[in-house]
């Protein structure tokens, strides 16, 4: 007999009812009953290395400033998505990013305020102001991506509201 896998746990986590802190990340993230598995991970120039290794030196080439990283799960916890929300220090800095990563993709881009993103099986990528996002689920599955949908929309929020640059 095999015990099912589960996901890891913050052991100083606690289920205790109030909110967690998930900045920068807005609260909107843990709707309809999803919940943190860790606290909120930062990363900086000099440790990125260590949560995306080999792609680094993309992110610096476009004003990487930081990373910040946190996981939930679903209220039944067998959906898992991992958020990474990574700085790059200004508009034109994260849209050079984001279409370097793209590429050739055929993926229609969603466009939610002033958020512009892909949603794939796995979650979705896109990018909001000088901000560029990657939600990644475990496994393909419709429900995370109706999830990073819908957190990719709620990201609108992360900066002033000044419309990027023509």
């Amino acid at each position: 007999y095999k015990v099912p896998l589960t996901r890891w746990r913050d052991p100083t986590m606690t289920d205790a009812p109030a909110a967690p802190d998930v900045a920068p990340f807005p609260s909107s993230v843990l709707r309809d009953g999803w919940k943190t598995t860790s606290r909120v991970e930062a990363y900086t120039e000099e440790n990125l290395y260590e949560k995306i290794n080999g792609q680094a030196e993309q992110y610096r080439k476009f004003g990487f400033r930081g990373l910040s990283v946190l996981s939930i799960t679903s209220p039944d916890e067998l959906l898992s998505l991992d958020l990474y929300l990574y700085d790059q220090g200004s508009f034109a800095n994260a849209l050079g990013l984001y279409a370097a990563q793209r590429g050739r993709v055929k993926r229609p881009i969603v466009s939610d305020g002033r958020v512009r993103f892909s949603v794939n099986s796995l979650g979705a990528s896109g990018m909001v102001g000088r901000y560029v996002f990657h939600l990644l689920g475990t496994e393909p599955n419709a429900a995370l991506s109706e999830k990073a949908r819908t957190i990719a929309a709620g990201l609108d929020g992360l900066e002033n509201k000044t419309e990027p640059p023509p």
